[in-house]
């Protein structure tokens, strides 16, 4: 889910927005950069618009809340605006020195309804969500008894890539296996995620002969 957040000003902010984000609990959160700054009109006003934009990926099923982004500022205080006996707005000056007048800023709540998985869930499901697709390689073909190979596997598409879970690797008889080492890369191009995440697993093989690694499996 896309979430986006956006600021409208429509007067010269006195200081820097002070940011509060909402609180995403019950979700994992992607930022998308880059942050967008632009101008729009809302009922024939003009306003200068900062825009921030984050994936959401909820983690169970049922109804979670986003609580409200919150900022605040300070904006040009001209409740007491008149004119001195010359003529000149009282502002006129004062507004070089003046720290302006303390604003907050609330966005509303939102709801979000999360659906369950689909059940029953195969055996080698771990949780990955989203379009991928699945790939092996081996760096060799040929080796001596007792010479490593490596054996990889890459999950690659758009999702939630850092929360994939992992591939189970094979058995193979006469072969010893050590601990998968995993690695990913996230690209974030259009306020998309997307990239892969490799799976790699040393085999030494003990005797001679043609060995057989299965086919990856995942779900």
């Amino acid at each position: 889910v896309t979430f986006t957040f956006r600021l409208f000003s429509a007067v010269r902010l006195m200081s820097n927005p002070e940011y509060n984000p909402p609180s995403f609990r019950g979700f994992f959160t992607e930022d998308l950069p880059p942050q967008k700054n632009y101008q729009t009109v809302v009922n024939n006003a003009t306003y200068a618009v900062n825009e921030i934009k984050l994936m959401l990926f909820p983690q169970s099923p049922g109804v979670l809340t986003i609580t409200p982004g919150i900022i605040r500022t300070s904006v040009p205080d001209r409740s007491g605006r008149g004119t001195d006996p010359f003529g000149f707005p009282d502002d006129f000056f004062s507004g070089f020195f003046s720290r302006g007048r303390p604003v907050e800023l609330k966005s509303k709540a939102l709801t979000l309804k999360v659906k369950p998985l689909p059940s029953p869930k195969p055996n080698s499901f771990t949780g990955a969500v989203g379009k991928f697709n699945l790939s092996s390689s081996a760096d060799r073909k040929e080796v001596a008894s007792n010479e490593p190979v490596t054996y990889s596997v890459t999950v690659s598409g758009s999702g939630n890539i850092k929360m994939l879970g992992d591939v189970k690797p094979p058995d193979i008889p006469g072969a010893r296996r050590y601990d998968t080492i995993s690695s990913h890369d996230i690209v974030k191009k259009d306020y998309t995620v997307s990239g892969r995440k490799v799976f790699k697993t040393v085999f030494v093989p003990e005797v001679a002969g043609v060995f057989r690694i299965p086919p990856a499996v995942y779900s």
